[in-house]
């Protein structure tokens, strides 16, 4: 029996598109161009989709954190299945299953950017997510789907990104969350404005003192970078106004500070505030490294403010840390190394 759905009033069939599956209103929108017209009119419960590169390339529909359903493209050829059908958008066409949601062969990848297109216009939601998650990036980078903004992205790979989609990435695209890469490039991107809630760098060693001095992040992990100006950047944060940082680990730090010591850790008064990154099989700056910045270079305005210098004790210091870990605890600095059964912490209050 067919139901005359676009007879029924507006209010009404609305509704009815709205309590749809998004692969159901996708196929009706492929009905005509007034179904698709409607569909467009009507604001969705969606906030953005993610695009992931990978053996089972994917677009994601996303309500804030939680997907909604998403669109494989996987390996096997899809016309063997069963119950497989054809869709043609935009002159091109797909052979798709519902398996509940669809799935299509990926061959050629070009596939994912169609489609991509297709329900980013449909839907008037933006890529907010972007994952290149193999080798094999079948050319699919940001700059291909035109990506200028996104919440997070993850660059997790091997081998090396085109020198061009390198720079698109790192100087056109503003992330305002999340960004985690591995880059194997030995291009020089020169100056890059990172400001976003947390940065995860693998492989660092690109990163410029320029670049790592105006980082305006909460959270902050770079290795394989053992020349960057940590004390200033210490320095820098500790005179400033920034609020948002919380802390930053970098590995492979190989400082000799001297200092001098502090009270006692009290864990009943400063553990429920310090809350660091996890580094496993890491080493992270002492007490006494930390106070030496403090006796040699840091400002008189700032020094007054330290208060309540705290220390766990322990039977050995690390010559060669292998990570060093600045925290921002309840508006002052915390720091921590672990080493196997090691571990000294501290904690510094500040009043601004």
């Amino acid at each position: 029996m067919v139901f005359p759905l676009l007879k029924l009033p507006i209010l009404a069939y609305e509704q009815v598109i709205l309590n749809l599956s998004i692969e159901d209103i996708v196929d009706f929108s492929l009905c005509s161009s007034r179904c698709h017209r409607i569909v467009r009119s009507i604001r969705f419960p969606l906030t953005g989709i993610r695009v992931n590169v990978s053996d089972y390339n994917s677009l994601r529909f996303l309500n804030g954190n939680e997907m909604v359903t998403q669109w494989t493209f996987s390996l096997g050829p899809v016309k063997r299945m069963k119950r497989n059908e054809r869709r043609k958008i935009g002159g091109t066409e797909f052979r798709m299953k519902k398996t509940p949601w669809w799935q299509s062969n990926q061959t050629p990848a070009i596939l994912l950017k169609v489609a991509s297109d297709y329900v980013i216009d449909l839907f008037r939601v933006p890529i907010t997510e972007y994952n290149l998650l193999v080798n094999d990036h079948q050319g699919l980078f940001p700059q291909l789907f035109g990506i200028r903004k996104c919440a997070s992205m993850y660059l997790v790979r091997s081998a090396e990104i085109p020198d061009e989609e390198l720079k698109y990435i790192v100087e056109k695209i503003e992330i305002s969350k999340f960004l985690k890469a591995n880059l194997k490039n030995n291009t020089n991107c020169g100056f890059v404005k990172f400001q976003m809630d947390e940065l995860n760098i693998d492989s660092a060693f690109w990163i410029t003192n320029d670049t790592f001095l105006a980082m305006d992040c909460a959270r902050i992990k770079l290795t394989e970078n053992r020349k960057l100006p940590i004390r200033e950047f210490v320095f820098q944060w500790l005179s400033s106004r920034n609020t948002r940082f919380e802390w930053l680990c970098i590995s492979a730090v190989s400082e000799k500070w001297d200092g001098f010591e502090g009270n006692p850790w009290n864990p009943s008064i400063r553990d429920r505030f310090y809350r660091g990154p996890i580094a496993p099989n890491s080493s992270i700056l002492n007490q006494k490294s930390w106070n030496s910045i403090l006796d040699t270079s840091i400002s008189k305005k700032v020094e007054p403010a330290l208060k309540n210098i705290s220390k766990i004790p322990t039977d050995r210091q690390l010559e060669e840390p292998e990570h060093l870990e600045i925290l921002n605890q309840q508006n002052g600095v915390g720091f921590e190394r672990r080493q196997e059964a090691t571990r000294e912490a501290g904690f510094w209050q500040m009043k601004r």
